[in-house]
């Protein structure tokens, strides 16, 4: 029992240390706090869910979707408004409002129900940790 509680909790410490490593390299290369980095993740995970869904594509293999798309939608954010804002707090301010409105916009065509992802039925079992 322990070991499957130390196992999900390094899967979920890497996820965290990835998003984490996202913000603090755009922190860092572009002095930009980026609080709507939590809500371009969910993006991503939603085309990642579209993509199974709808077309039967595996998790993995939507990254190279997914991943493109993010990209071009935080250049597009970058040029069109983000390099143009002067101070910080426009900077913070902007965010703030983004954060919103990417919420709301997910709300209103996604639904707020809970979704997931039945990609694999076995368990995959290493010593005496299963992974599902």
């Amino acid at each position: 029992m322990l070991e499957q509680v130390v196992a999900k909790g390094i899967i979920v410490g890497g996820i965290y240390s990835l998003a984490a490593l996202g913000l603090s390299l755009i922190l860092g290369v572009m002095q930009i706090v980026n609080l709507a980095h939590g809500e371009l993740m969910m993006l991503a995970m939603y085309i990642t869910f579209f993509l199974f869904s709808s077309f039967g594509m595996p998790p993995f293999l939507s990254i190279i979707f997914s991943a493109p798309i993010l990209f071009l939608l935080g250049a597009f954010l970058y040029k069109i408004a983000i390099s143009k804002l002067k101070s910080e707090e426009e900077q913070i301010i902007f965010m703030i409002g983004l954060v919103i409105f990417l919420e709301n916009l997910v709300t209103l065509i996604c639904s707020s129900n809970y979704r997931s992802l039945t990609y694999r039925s076995e368990v995959i079992k290493f010593f005496d940790i299963r992974f599902t």
